[in-house]
């Protein structure tokens, strides 16, 4: 005997009503245990368990003609209700005309069995959000939290439709941002002159809460080099080889888009750069005016900022400190003892040639000429 689809729709709504009736747990288990032809109509009886656990039933009547107490009923044919096969109509039989917000009981022959539907005229389609099949309530309109509770931030929007699953989710699950890790081959400080061919690495060492990694978008500066479709639910490398090699100052990073726990997607940079930079010269030289060969010839250390500490042993020489201009003017020559040696010294504007570029540089040689063994100097 086939099953009147109002009926049953009908029966759906009254097992809500009636389970808080009678004292139930609000979404505790209440089924239909069976729909009867009576005269005129159906007897629809209703089964559950209170809060003292005990089995409770009761039945009432839809009579023919009934007007569905606001009901919709949409059937659908198959397990996809997506489809364009609905065949919607309300009670009294007449095409059903979709508003947002209503709620659709959808009872299907395929896997969707006895879920419901709800209306979204802004997406145009029909969003689930759970029903007896899956034992899944919803919430009937959106609700704004005033205060954070659990992983639940204040001022977070739970939509129309979201389900208790998704609800419990949202409370108890903390959004926890995958360990991320992003490098190059040779990063940090560099002389000028060099070039580096780089590889470019990204690894996840933790998924966090995240469900998956779906992109890494390469950049070379500002300049986007390639997008790789990752769709990763585990851990892992990705690299990058970079078709010319790098020589200058260059930032490279990597955009790395995930799914969170809550399938909305985000966003996280990592980046990594290169920094080259021209040489400093300190040592003992003989005269006021060394030369450039002269000057070349001492220690050389990476020129990343103009100060610095050194050690000196001279004989009857000069002490002799070269760096380039750009780092700009020192203010500060002292021992280390902290005594002032600024006056002690002559500065002087020089023009070295550097990996054949022209580079101003500063040159600071000691006025008068001195012996000192492992002497220190503090630049600044």
């Amino acid at each position: 005997m086939a099953i009147d689809v109002k009926t049953l729709a009908l029966s759906k709504k009254y097992t809500k009503d009636t389970a808080e009736e009678f004292g139930a747990v609000k979404g505790a288990p209440c089924t239909v245990k069976s729909v009867t032809e009576i005269e005129g109509g159906h007897r629809v009886t209703l089964e559950w368990k209170n809060s003292q656990d005990v089995t409770q039933s009761t039945y009432f009547d839809v009579m023919d003609g009934a007007d569905g107490n606001g009901i919709y009923v949409a059937y659908v044919v198959g397990s996809t209700p997506y489809a364009d096969d609905w065949l919607s109509f309300t009670s009294s039989g007449e095409p059903l005309t979709p508003t947002d917000g209503e709620i659709y009981v959808v009872i299907s022959e395929g896997d969707y069995e006895n879920l419901m539907f709800r209306w979204d005229a802004t997406e145009e389609e029909y969003i689930g959000v759970g029903g007896s099949g899956s034992g899944d309530a919803a919430l009937e309109s959106a609700v704004t939290s005033n205060t954070a509770v659990g992983a639940i931030a204040s001022g977070t929007t739970l939509a129309q439709g979201t389900t208790f699953t998704e609800f419990v989710q949202k409370l108890l699950i903390q959004e926890v941002a995958p360990t991320i890790s992003f490098s190059i081959s040779k990063s940090g400080n560099v002389e000028v002159g060099d070039s580096y061919t780089e590889t470019l690495t990204l690894a996840v060492t933790a998924m966090g809460s995240a469900k998956k990694i779906k992109t890494i978008a390469w950049y070379e500066g500002s300049t986007l080099l390639q997008t790789d479709t990752v769709d990763s639910t585990t851990t892992g490398s990705w690299t990058y080889v970079m078709a010319t090699a790098t020589t200058e100052n260059t930032t490279f990073k990597a955009v790395v888009t995930y799914t969170k726990s809550d399938d909305n997607d985000t966003s996280v940079t990592k980046t990594a750069s290169i920094s080259f930079y021209y040489k400093k010269f300190y040592g003992g030289v003989s005269d006021l005016d060394p030369s450039e060969a002269t000057v070349e010839a001492l220690t050389g250390v990476l020129g990343t900022a103009k100060g610095g500490t050194y050690s000196f042993t001279v004989t009857a020489g000069r002490i002799c400190y070269a760096y380039p201009k750009s780092l700009g003017a020192l203010t500060s020559i002292k021992d280390g003892n902290g005594f002032s040696l600024f006056d002690s010294f002559t500065r002087t504007e020089q023009s070295y040639t550097q990996h054949g570029n022209t580079v101003a540089y500063y040159r600071y040689v000691l006025t008068d000429a001195t012996t000192v063994s492992s002497y220190s100097v503090v630049f600044a």
